[in-house]
């Protein structure tokens, strides 16, 4: 028995088709390219051995594929003039691209592989807005800065328009534009550069955000810029209302309103309330009853009296008294001083007044009295010094009558209270006396002993004998 060793070749399946084509099915952009810009272009093949692929310029080769089997795949062997392919895929599609577009790529392009050829498809250059320079000189206050604007034109145009829009941003005069027709000159180039100069003359109007604008090929470059240094201005259109009046003299009438009334408050206030307050008080004081006769008694006024000093005599005694002194506190009284607007003289009753206000000055009002003492019952039995003075009477007499002495130990002391009257037991007042003292009852009261050392302090009843 023999065996057959068997090896097993994975092989592309488009190896394998019968069918070979090659189509450009895009070619980006379609309607011209920019200079400098970007172009795509895609092959869709189909084929049964496809070995090489190349994308063609005109009758140039600048990209070329090839399927090596030392690498086990394709491989890019060729690149030139900036253009670039990636490999074939699955579905043998092949993308190609080129940046920085100029003049020598507008041409003829095509796909074409080893066994298939697509038809060819044109790119040419677009038409388009370069760029808007700078304003020289910088805008300023009545001065003219000119504005420039390029744009690349196809050599097949003869003329190109170009507007120039002018829209301040205080919005006074609303937008302004402008249409200005360049001839565009013969060129062996695929395109020629053209430009358009637009003079402007700065003015306060543009202190705010003036932009100018500059359109072309349906495609537009615009410049923004301010007059440095100044306030913007904003204006408005007038609008009139519905009485006729503009908004200007509807404002003027209610400023012209509150400077009248701010005007009347102020000479309501200056006429009236600070000439009431700064009017002197006219209204007459009061002097008190005129003086009377014991007025310059030094007698009844004793309690003002000072001493005169050409008498240097010594007060009396009847002025020192404390009744005489209560009750000439409160007779006493002060006469107003003729001549000295609201003080008070005391008078001493006699020639030497006048003099003593002609050499001294009148002597300050007395001292206000003491403040009262908390109204606190005074202690039980001791209520003035004569009945103190009384009870210690009855208490020498009791300690020369102790002999006689005969304790009441019976007598119900519970029921006698200090009521100011003697609630003694009537049989024990047979042979006791009782003692009272202005009709009040004495107070119990403990008493030493100076014969025996002892203490004696049995307790009797109010009025009771001792």
């Amino acid at each position: 028995m023999h065996f057959v060793e068997k090896k097993i070749v994975r092989i592309p399946t488009f190896l394998m088709s019968g069918i070979t084509t090659a189509e450009i099915t895009s070619l980006e952009p379609k309607d011209g390219f920019k200079i400098g810009g970007r172009m795509n272009i895609t092959c869709s093949l189909t084929t049964d051995n496809l070995l090489t692929f190349m994308l063609m310029r005109n009758s140039t080769i600048v990209v070329e594929i090839q399927y090596q089997k030392k690498a086990q795949g394709y491989v890019i062997i060729k690149k030139e003039m900036g253009f670039d392919c990636n490999l074939p895929s699955d579905n043998n599609v092949v993308k190609c691209w080129k940046n920085g577009l100029n003049c020598n790529d507008v041409a003829w392009y095509k796909c074409e592989t080893n066994t298939a050829i697509s038809s060819s498809k044109s790119l040419k250059v677009k038409s388009s807005i370069r760029s808007l320079r700078e304003p020289f000189p910088p805008p300023e206050e009545n001065q003219i800065s000119t504005f420039t604007c390029d744009a690349d034109v196809a050599s097949s145009e003869s003329s190109v328009v170009f507007r120039w829009t002018v829209n301040r941003g205080n919005n006074i005069d609303g937008v302004e534009s402008e249409d200005r027709r360049v001839q565009v000159p013969k060129s062996s180039n695929c395109y020629t550069t053209v430009k358009s100069d637009y003079r402007y003359n700065v003015t306060i109007r543009d202190s705010s955000n003036t932009t100018i604008t500059c359109t072309i090929f349906s495609e537009s470059r615009s410049h923004t810029f301010s007059i440095p240094g100044r306030i913007p201005v904003t204006e408005a259109p007038v609008v009139g209302t519905a009485g006729g009046l503009d908004g200007g003299t509807i404002a003027g009438i209610v400023l012209g309103v509150i400077a009248l009334i701010v005007l009347v408050v102020l000479l309501i206030w200056f006429f009236v309330i600070r000439k009431k307050a700064d009017k002197p008080d006219t209204k007459p004081k009061s002097t008190g009853p005129p003086p009377t006769r014991k007025d310059y008694d030094e007698r009844e006024n004793a309690i003002y009296a000072k001493t005169d000093k050409m008498k240097q005599s010594e007060p009396s005694e009847a002025l020192t008294d404390n009744h005489v002194y209560e009750n000439n506190k409160a007779k006493g009284s002060r006469r107003h001083h003729p001549k000295k607007g609201s003080e008070f003289l005391p008078s001493h009753g006699d020639a030497t007044d006048q003099m003593d206000e002609l050499d001294e000055p009148y002597p300050p009002p007395p001292p206000p009295p003491p403040p009262s003492k908390p109204n606190h019952p005074p202690p039980v039995g001791l209520q003035d010094q004569l009945h103190y003075a009384e009870l210690q009477l009855a208490v020498e007499d009791s300690k020369s009558r102790r002999s006689k002495y005969i304790p009441r130990t019976e007598t119900p002391y519970a029921e006698t209270k200090q009521t100011g009257r003697a609630n003694a037991n009537p049989r024990n007042n047979q042979d006791i006396g009782v003692y009272t003292v202005e009709g009040k009852a004495n107070p119990v009261m403990n008493v030493e002993d100076e014969d025996d050392g002892g203490s004696y302090s049995q307790r009797y009843a109010p009025g009771s004998a001792v």
